[in-house]
Protein backbone atom coordinates (compact mmCIF):
# COMPACT_ATOMS: atom_id res chain seq x y z
CA UNK A 1 0.00 0.00 0.00
CA UNK A 2 3.04 2.37 -0.29
CA UNK A 3 3.30 3.25 3.71
CA UNK A 4 6.61 4.29 4.16
CA UNK A 5 7.44 6.62 7.57
CA UNK A 6 7.24 9.90 6.90
CA UNK A 7 10.06 10.48 9.39
CA UNK A 8 13.61 9.29 8.40
CA UNK A 9 15.11 8.85 12.23
CA UNK A 10 19.07 9.18 12.22
CA UNK A 11 20.44 5.69 13.07
CA UNK A 12 23.51 7.87 14.73
CA UNK A 13 21.31 9.53 17.10
CA UNK A 14 19.71 6.31 17.80
CA UNK A 15 23.06 4.41 18.98
CA UNK A 16 24.02 7.55 21.43
CA UNK A 17 20.90 7.82 23.03
CA UNK A 18 20.67 3.95 23.37
CA UNK A 19 24.47 3.70 24.48
CA UNK A 20 23.87 6.69 26.69
CA UNK A 21 20.85 4.55 28.62
CA UNK A 22 23.04 1.39 28.06
CA UNK A 23 25.77 3.14 30.51
CA UNK A 24 23.13 3.47 33.23
CA UNK A 25 21.62 0.25 33.48
CA UNK A 26 23.93 -0.62 36.76
CA UNK A 27 23.33 -3.61 38.51
CA UNK A 28 19.35 -3.48 39.93
CA UNK A 29 18.92 -3.63 43.36
CA UNK A 30 15.72 -3.46 45.26
CA UNK A 31 13.25 -5.18 47.66
CA UNK A 32 12.61 -9.19 47.38
CA UNK A 33 9.41 -9.84 46.21
CA UNK A 34 7.94 -12.96 43.52
CA UNK A 35 9.16 -13.36 40.29
CA UNK A 36 6.01 -12.12 37.90
CA UNK A 37 6.66 -12.15 34.14
CA UNK A 38 5.45 -9.40 32.33
CA UNK A 39 5.06 -8.46 28.39
CA UNK A 40 6.91 -4.55 28.18
CA UNK A 41 6.12 -2.94 25.06
CA UNK A 42 8.31 -0.79 23.32
CA UNK A 43 7.77 1.79 20.73
CA UNK A 44 10.68 2.87 18.64
CA UNK A 45 13.03 3.48 21.89
CA UNK A 46 10.79 4.16 24.85
CA UNK A 47 9.50 1.62 27.04
CA UNK A 48 6.01 2.41 27.91
CA UNK A 49 4.65 1.89 31.06
CA UNK A 50 3.05 -1.50 33.09
CA UNK A 51 0.06 -2.35 33.95
CA UNK A 52 -2.12 -4.93 34.69
CA UNK A 53 -5.12 -3.71 32.71
CA UNK A 54 -3.34 -3.03 29.89
CA UNK A 55 -0.84 -6.17 30.18
CA UNK A 56 -0.59 -7.71 26.09
CA UNK A 57 -1.24 -11.39 26.21
CA UNK A 58 -1.63 -13.97 23.65
CA UNK A 59 -5.01 -15.06 22.58
CA UNK A 60 -5.87 -17.70 19.26
CA UNK A 61 -2.45 -17.56 18.76
CA UNK A 62 -2.08 -13.68 18.39
CA UNK A 63 -0.65 -11.59 20.54
CA UNK A 64 -2.48 -8.25 21.71
CA UNK A 65 -1.55 -5.02 22.78
CA UNK A 66 -4.09 -2.17 24.37
CA UNK A 67 -5.14 -0.21 21.66
CA UNK A 68 -4.79 2.89 24.16
CA UNK A 69 -0.83 3.34 24.04
CA UNK A 70 -1.39 4.88 20.90
CA UNK A 71 -3.00 7.90 22.43
CA UNK A 72 -1.45 10.92 24.86
CA UNK A 73 -2.89 9.13 27.99
CA UNK A 74 -0.01 6.90 28.04
CA UNK A 75 3.59 7.96 28.17
CA UNK A 76 2.69 11.30 27.13
CA UNK A 77 1.59 10.11 23.75
CA UNK A 78 5.08 8.63 23.57
CA UNK A 79 3.54 5.77 20.91
CA UNK A 80 1.49 8.05 19.05
CA UNK A 81 4.16 10.52 18.28
CA UNK A 82 6.87 7.91 17.88
CA UNK A 83 4.91 5.27 15.58
CA UNK A 84 2.64 7.81 13.78
CA UNK A 85 -0.31 6.24 14.80
CA UNK A 86 -3.35 7.54 16.51
CA UNK A 87 -6.70 5.76 17.68
CA UNK A 88 -10.37 7.28 17.99
CA UNK A 89 -13.06 5.85 19.74
CA UNK A 90 -16.61 6.38 19.47
CA UNK A 91 -18.55 7.42 22.50
CA UNK A 92 -20.52 3.64 22.61
CA UNK A 93 -17.11 2.39 22.87
CA UNK A 94 -18.04 -0.42 20.34
CA UNK A 95 -15.87 1.10 17.42
CA UNK A 96 -12.34 1.67 17.38
CA UNK A 97 -9.93 2.94 14.83
CA UNK A 98 -5.98 3.08 14.18
CA UNK A 99 -5.03 5.93 11.76
CA UNK A 100 -2.05 7.22 10.32
CA UNK A 101 -3.36 10.19 7.67
CA UNK A 102 -5.63 8.86 5.04
CA UNK A 103 -4.81 5.07 5.79
CA UNK A 104 -6.80 3.57 8.47
CA UNK A 105 -8.10 0.46 10.56
CA UNK A 106 -11.43 0.30 11.52
CA UNK A 107 -12.53 -2.35 14.43
CA UNK A 108 -16.19 -3.15 15.44
CA UNK A 109 -16.29 -4.74 18.90
CA UNK A 110 -18.11 -8.30 17.71
CA UNK A 111 -16.57 -8.49 14.77
CA UNK A 112 -13.73 -10.93 14.13
CA UNK A 113 -12.19 -8.69 11.60
CA UNK A 114 -10.84 -4.95 10.59
CA UNK A 115 -12.04 -2.80 7.55
CA UNK A 116 -9.65 -0.22 5.59
CA UNK A 117 -11.11 2.48 3.78
CA UNK A 118 -10.87 0.35 0.66
CA UNK A 119 -13.27 -2.57 2.09
CA UNK A 120 -10.65 -4.72 3.06
CA UNK A 121 -10.85 -6.97 5.45
CA UNK A 122 -8.40 -7.87 7.88
CA UNK A 123 -7.93 -10.71 10.37
CA UNK A 124 -7.87 -10.94 13.46
CA UNK A 125 -10.37 -8.27 14.73
CA UNK A 126 -10.28 -6.39 18.18
CA UNK A 127 -10.65 -8.03 21.83
CA UNK A 128 -12.59 -6.02 24.94
CA UNK A 129 -10.72 -6.66 27.91
CA UNK A 130 -10.40 -5.44 31.56
CA UNK A 131 -12.64 -2.62 29.88
CA UNK A 132 -10.41 -1.75 27.07
CA UNK A 133 -9.58 -2.62 23.45
CA UNK A 134 -6.89 -5.26 22.55
CA UNK A 135 -5.43 -5.28 18.62
CA UNK A 136 -3.02 -7.80 17.25
CA UNK A 137 0.55 -6.64 17.86
CA UNK A 138 1.47 -8.37 14.20
CA UNK A 139 -1.21 -6.95 12.33
CA UNK A 140 -0.94 -3.42 13.75
CA UNK A 141 2.90 -3.37 12.54
CA UNK A 142 2.19 -5.26 9.03
CA UNK A 143 -0.63 -2.49 8.20
CA UNK A 144 1.22 0.74 8.76
CA UNK A 145 4.37 -0.20 7.96
CA UNK A 146 6.48 -1.36 11.12
CA UNK A 147 8.72 -3.97 12.09
CA UNK A 148 7.62 -5.86 15.33
CA UNK A 149 9.45 -8.25 17.14
CA UNK A 150 8.96 -10.57 20.74
CA UNK A 151 12.44 -10.76 22.55
CA UNK A 152 13.26 -12.32 25.73
CA UNK A 153 14.30 -10.54 28.36
CA UNK A 154 14.68 -9.95 32.49
CA UNK A 155 11.37 -10.53 34.15
CA UNK A 156 9.56 -11.82 31.33
CA UNK A 157 8.97 -10.66 27.27
CA UNK A 158 9.78 -7.27 25.13
CA UNK A 159 7.34 -6.67 22.41
CA UNK A 160 8.98 -4.08 20.02
CA UNK A 161 7.19 -1.92 17.80
CA UNK A 162 9.89 0.74 15.64
CA UNK A 163 9.78 1.88 12.56
CA UNK A 164 11.84 0.16 9.74
CA UNK A 165 15.29 3.07 9.31
CA UNK A 166 15.27 1.89 13.34
CA UNK A 167 18.85 0.53 12.65
CA UNK A 168 19.16 -1.33 16.03
CA UNK A 169 19.25 -4.91 16.57
CA UNK A 170 17.11 -6.64 18.62
CA UNK A 171 19.10 -7.90 21.08
CA UNK A 172 21.29 -5.05 21.36
CA UNK A 173 18.56 -3.08 22.05
CA UNK A 174 17.23 -5.38 24.75
CA UNK A 175 21.03 -4.46 26.44
CA UNK A 176 20.20 -1.12 25.74
CA UNK A 177 17.04 -0.76 27.25
CA UNK A 178 17.70 -2.59 30.23
CA UNK A 179 17.64 0.33 32.63
CA UNK A 180 14.55 1.82 30.99
CA UNK A 181 12.61 -1.95 31.71
CA UNK A 182 14.47 -2.95 35.32
CA UNK A 183 12.94 0.59 36.43
CA UNK A 184 9.37 0.26 34.84
CA UNK A 185 9.34 -3.24 36.12
CA UNK A 186 9.94 -1.86 40.26
CA UNK A 187 7.52 1.11 39.12
CA UNK A 188 4.59 -2.06 38.33
CA UNK A 189 5.62 -4.00 41.67
CA UNK A 190 5.35 -1.18 43.41
CA UNK A 191 1.80 0.09 41.76
CA UNK A 192 0.53 -3.38 43.06
CA UNK A 193 1.86 -3.21 46.62
CA UNK A 194 -0.53 -1.98 49.05
CA UNK A 195 0.77 0.96 51.00
CA UNK A 196 2.46 -0.26 54.52
CA UNK A 197 -0.07 0.75 57.10
CA UNK A 198 0.91 3.73 59.30
CA UNK A 199 2.33 2.03 62.58
CA UNK A 200 0.20 3.02 65.82
CA UNK A 201 2.40 4.93 68.59
CA UNK A 202 0.75 4.38 71.70
CA UNK A 203 -0.38 6.73 73.55
CA UNK A 204 0.60 7.42 76.76
CA UNK A 205 -0.91 6.08 79.87
CA UNK A 206 -3.18 7.94 81.61
CA UNK A 207 -2.49 9.47 85.25
CA UNK A 208 -3.85 7.16 87.73
CA UNK A 209 -4.83 9.67 90.76
CA UNK A 210 -4.81 8.10 94.29
CA UNK A 211 -7.63 6.58 96.03
CA UNK A 212 -9.61 9.05 98.29
CA UNK A 213 -8.43 8.77 102.13
CA UNK A 214 -11.46 6.99 103.90
CA UNK A 215 -13.41 8.98 105.90
CA UNK A 216 -11.76 9.04 109.52
CA UNK A 217 -13.80 7.90 112.52
CA UNK A 218 -13.82 8.60 115.96
CA UNK A 219 -11.96 5.70 117.75
CA UNK A 220 -13.51 6.63 121.16
CA UNK A 221 -16.77 7.00 119.31
CA UNK A 222 -16.55 3.08 118.24
CA UNK A 223 -15.45 2.34 121.37
CA UNK A 224 -18.33 3.72 123.46
CA UNK A 225 -20.69 1.90 120.70
CA UNK A 226 -19.35 -1.21 121.06
CA UNK A 227 -19.38 -1.43 124.82
CA UNK A 228 -23.62 -0.61 125.05
CA UNK A 229 -24.21 -3.18 122.60
CA UNK A 230 -25.67 -6.09 124.17
CA UNK A 231 -23.29 -8.45 124.78
CA UNK A 232 -25.47 -11.22 122.76
CA UNK A 233 -24.48 -9.06 119.64
CA UNK A 234 -21.03 -8.47 119.97
CA UNK A 235 -20.30 -12.24 120.98
CA UNK A 236 -22.07 -14.06 118.14
CA UNK A 237 -21.97 -11.75 114.55
CA UNK A 238 -24.23 -12.94 112.01
CA UNK A 239 -22.33 -14.98 109.19
CA UNK A 240 -22.09 -13.75 105.58
CA UNK A 241 -23.70 -15.92 103.09
CA UNK A 242 -22.08 -17.84 100.73
CA UNK A 243 -21.88 -16.54 96.77
CA UNK A 244 -23.25 -19.13 94.79
CA UNK A 245 -20.45 -20.51 91.93
CA UNK A 246 -21.28 -18.54 88.57
CA UNK A 247 -21.97 -21.06 85.81
CA UNK A 248 -19.08 -21.95 83.74
CA UNK A 249 -19.62 -20.42 80.02
CA UNK A 250 -19.75 -22.88 76.52
CA UNK A 251 -16.92 -22.68 74.60
CA UNK A 252 -17.56 -21.01 70.80
CA UNK A 253 -17.48 -23.48 68.03
CA UNK A 254 -14.38 -22.74 65.93
CA UNK A 255 -14.78 -20.26 63.34
CA UNK A 256 -14.01 -20.82 60.10
CA UNK A 257 -10.73 -19.27 58.67
CA UNK A 258 -10.96 -16.08 57.14
CA UNK A 259 -11.06 -15.82 53.11
CA UNK A 260 -7.52 -14.76 52.06
CA UNK A 261 -8.34 -11.83 49.63
CA UNK A 262 -6.02 -10.12 46.98
CA UNK A 263 -5.57 -13.13 45.02
CA UNK A 264 -5.70 -13.35 41.04
CA UNK A 265 -8.17 -15.71 39.75
CA UNK A 266 -8.57 -17.44 36.56
CA UNK A 267 -12.53 -18.10 36.35
CA UNK A 268 -12.61 -21.62 33.77
CA UNK A 269 -15.65 -23.08 32.87
CA UNK A 270 -17.27 -25.71 30.85
CA UNK A 271 -19.46 -24.84 28.05
CA UNK A 272 -23.02 -26.19 28.05
CA UNK A 273 -26.93 -25.72 28.24
CA UNK A 274 -26.28 -22.68 30.28
CA UNK A 275 -23.29 -21.19 28.63
CA UNK A 276 -25.22 -17.68 27.55
CA UNK A 277 -27.09 -17.06 30.58
CA UNK A 278 -23.33 -16.91 31.97
CA UNK A 279 -21.80 -15.19 29.59
CA UNK A 280 -24.45 -12.44 29.94
CA UNK A 281 -23.79 -12.22 33.89
CA UNK A 282 -20.23 -12.08 33.37
CA UNK A 283 -20.62 -9.74 30.23
CA UNK A 284 -22.62 -7.76 32.78
CA UNK A 285 -20.02 -7.82 35.39
CA UNK A 286 -17.13 -6.62 33.12
CA UNK A 287 -15.24 -9.69 34.04
CA UNK A 288 -13.34 -12.35 31.55
CA UNK A 289 -13.16 -16.17 32.35
CA UNK A 290 -12.10 -19.44 30.26
CA UNK A 291 -14.54 -21.41 27.93
CA UNK A 292 -13.13 -24.68 27.55
CA UNK A 293 -15.43 -26.20 24.39
CA UNK A 294 -16.26 -29.99 23.67
CA UNK A 295 -17.20 -31.32 20.22
CA UNK A 296 -20.47 -31.26 20.42
CA UNK A 297 -20.23 -27.31 21.65
CA UNK A 298 -17.88 -25.90 18.81
CA UNK A 299 -20.14 -27.57 15.89
CA UNK A 300 -23.54 -26.37 17.15
CA UNK A 301 -23.23 -23.17 19.16
CA UNK A 302 -20.70 -21.29 16.86
CA UNK A 303 -22.44 -18.12 17.96
CA UNK A 304 -21.77 -18.50 21.00
CA UNK A 305 -17.76 -19.34 20.31
CA UNK A 306 -17.96 -15.73 18.61
CA UNK A 307 -19.51 -14.06 21.27
CA UNK A 308 -16.87 -15.40 23.59
CA UNK A 309 -13.88 -14.07 21.49
CA UNK A 310 -15.39 -10.85 20.78
CA UNK A 311 -16.13 -10.00 24.49
CA UNK A 312 -12.86 -11.21 25.43
CA UNK A 313 -13.23 -14.40 27.37
CA UNK A 314 -10.51 -16.82 26.52
CA UNK A 315 -11.56 -20.30 24.39
CA UNK A 316 -9.93 -23.72 25.36
CA UNK A 317 -9.84 -26.77 24.25
CA UNK A 318 -12.61 -29.85 26.82
CA UNK A 319 -10.38 -33.18 25.88
CA UNK A 320 -10.93 -36.50 27.77
CA UNK A 321 -8.20 -38.20 29.32
CA UNK A 322 -6.86 -42.29 29.50
CA UNK A 323 -9.44 -42.19 32.53
CA UNK A 324 -13.11 -41.00 31.03
CA UNK A 325 -14.87 -42.08 28.27
CA UNK A 326 -14.76 -41.23 24.37
CA UNK A 327 -14.65 -43.10 20.83
CA UNK A 328 -11.13 -44.38 20.27
CA UNK A 329 -10.81 -46.93 18.02
CA UNK A 330 -9.97 -49.37 20.86
CA UNK A 331 -13.53 -49.51 22.17
CA UNK A 332 -16.59 -47.16 23.16
CA UNK A 333 -14.83 -47.07 26.76
CA UNK A 334 -11.33 -45.66 25.71
CA UNK A 335 -11.14 -42.32 24.39
CA UNK A 336 -9.10 -40.89 21.53
CA UNK A 337 -5.40 -40.26 21.86
CA UNK A 338 -4.96 -36.81 22.86
CA UNK A 339 -3.65 -35.25 20.15
CA UNK A 340 -5.97 -36.39 17.64
CA UNK A 341 -8.64 -34.91 20.15
CA UNK A 342 -7.17 -31.28 20.21
CA UNK A 343 -6.15 -31.54 16.68
CA UNK A 344 -10.09 -31.88 15.80
CA UNK A 345 -10.94 -29.31 18.18
CA UNK A 346 -8.70 -26.94 17.29
CA UNK A 347 -9.98 -27.15 13.80
CA UNK A 348 -13.44 -26.53 15.03
CA UNK A 349 -12.60 -23.48 16.93
CA UNK A 350 -10.79 -22.10 14.04
CA UNK A 351 -13.79 -22.80 11.68
CA UNK A 352 -16.21 -21.09 14.42
CA UNK A 353 -14.09 -18.13 15.38
CA UNK A 354 -11.16 -17.89 13.09
CA UNK A 355 -9.12 -18.37 15.87
CA UNK A 356 -6.46 -21.29 17.50
CA UNK A 357 -6.28 -21.64 20.65
CA UNK A 358 -3.23 -23.44 22.99
CA UNK A 359 -5.47 -23.78 26.58
CA UNK A 360 -6.84 -27.09 26.88
CA UNK A 361 -8.53 -29.26 29.89
CA UNK A 362 -8.30 -32.78 30.44
CA UNK A 363 -11.44 -34.19 31.63
CA UNK A 364 -10.09 -37.05 34.53
CA UNK A 365 -6.39 -36.70 32.79
CA UNK A 366 -3.47 -37.54 34.05
CA UNK A 367 0.13 -36.01 34.78
CA UNK A 368 1.21 -38.21 31.78
CA UNK A 369 -1.76 -36.56 29.92
CA UNK A 370 -0.84 -33.06 30.49
CA UNK A 371 2.69 -33.50 29.83
CA UNK A 372 2.09 -35.15 26.33
CA UNK A 373 -0.56 -31.87 25.75
CA UNK A 374 2.61 -30.12 27.09
CA UNK A 375 5.15 -31.68 24.88
CA UNK A 376 3.03 -30.86 21.57
CA UNK A 377 2.42 -26.59 22.64
CA UNK A 378 -0.58 -27.03 24.51
CA UNK A 379 -0.88 -24.95 27.55
CA UNK A 380 -2.58 -27.29 30.51
CA UNK A 381 -2.58 -25.92 34.07
CA UNK A 382 -0.98 -28.41 36.51
CA UNK A 383 -4.09 -27.38 39.47
CA UNK A 384 -7.15 -26.29 39.36
CA UNK A 385 -9.02 -25.97 42.55
CA UNK A 386 -11.80 -28.97 42.97
CA UNK A 387 -14.11 -27.12 45.62
CA UNK A 388 -17.48 -27.17 44.03
CA UNK A 389 -18.95 -23.74 42.96
CA UNK A 390 -22.02 -24.29 45.42
CA UNK A 391 -19.79 -23.68 48.06
CA UNK A 392 -18.26 -20.52 47.89
CA UNK A 393 -16.81 -19.42 50.81
CA UNK A 394 -14.64 -22.86 50.73
CA UNK A 395 -13.55 -22.13 47.01
CA UNK A 396 -12.44 -18.95 47.93
CA UNK A 397 -10.51 -20.40 50.59
CA UNK A 398 -9.15 -23.28 48.60
CA UNK A 399 -7.80 -20.88 45.76
CA UNK A 400 -6.76 -18.25 48.15
CA UNK A 401 -4.07 -21.07 49.13
CA UNK A 402 -3.01 -22.22 46.37
CA UNK A 403 -1.14 -18.60 46.02
CA UNK A 404 -1.28 -15.43 44.20
CA UNK A 405 -2.68 -17.04 40.67
CA UNK A 406 -5.16 -19.70 41.47
CA UNK A 407 -6.99 -21.06 38.56
CA UNK A 408 -10.55 -21.75 39.86
CA UNK A 409 -12.35 -24.60 37.90
CA UNK A 410 -16.13 -24.03 37.93
CA UNK A 411 -17.36 -26.83 35.38
CA UNK A 412 -20.63 -26.67 33.58
CA UNK A 413 -22.61 -24.16 36.11
CA UNK A 414 -26.20 -25.54 36.08
CA UNK A 415 -27.50 -22.70 37.98
CA UNK A 416 -25.84 -19.04 36.51
CA UNK A 417 -27.44 -17.55 40.21
CA UNK A 418 -24.03 -19.33 42.00
CA UNK A 419 -22.20 -17.81 39.45
CA UNK A 420 -23.54 -14.08 40.34
CA UNK A 421 -23.06 -15.14 44.27
CA UNK A 422 -19.64 -15.87 43.76
CA UNK A 423 -18.51 -12.71 41.88
CA UNK A 424 -20.45 -10.80 44.69
CA UNK A 425 -18.02 -12.59 46.88
CA UNK A 426 -14.79 -11.86 45.15
CA UNK A 427 -15.83 -8.60 45.02
CA UNK A 428 -15.88 -8.61 48.87
CA UNK A 429 -12.97 -9.86 49.49
CA UNK A 430 -10.85 -7.82 46.85
CA UNK A 431 -9.94 -10.48 44.44
CA UNK A 432 -9.28 -9.81 40.87
CA UNK A 433 -10.93 -12.09 38.12
CA UNK A 434 -8.77 -12.11 35.47
CA UNK A 435 -8.90 -14.28 32.04
CA UNK A 436 -6.66 -17.42 31.27
CA UNK A 437 -4.00 -16.63 28.71
CA UNK A 438 -2.10 -19.10 27.13
CA UNK A 439 1.04 -17.54 29.01
CA UNK A 440 -0.61 -17.14 32.47
CA UNK A 441 0.78 -20.09 34.29
CA UNK A 442 4.25 -20.33 32.09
Amino acid sequence: MGRKSRRIRSTAAHLAALALAFAMALPWSGPARAEQSVFFVAADEIVLPLSDDTMPFWEGGYLYISAGIFTDSVAGGAARRNLDIGMIQNSDQDRVTLYRGRDSLDFEMGVNFAVDPDGEIYYPGAIWRNGRVFVSANLAADYFGLLYSVIAVEHGSLIWLRHRSFRLQEQAFADAASYQLNTTYQEYLNAKSPPPAPSETPSPPAAVSPPPEPARQDQQGRERALSDAPAAQTAAPHPEPTPEPEPTPEPEPPSDPEIPGGVELYLCLRTGENTSALLDILDASGIRAAFFCDREFLEQQGDLVRRMAASGHSIGLYLTGTGGEGGGPGGPDVPRPLAEQAAALGELTEQAACLRTRLAFVENGTDADREALRALGYVCPARFTSTPISRREALLREAGGLGERAAVWLGDVEDASDLRDLLDDVMEVEDRCLPMTETTFL
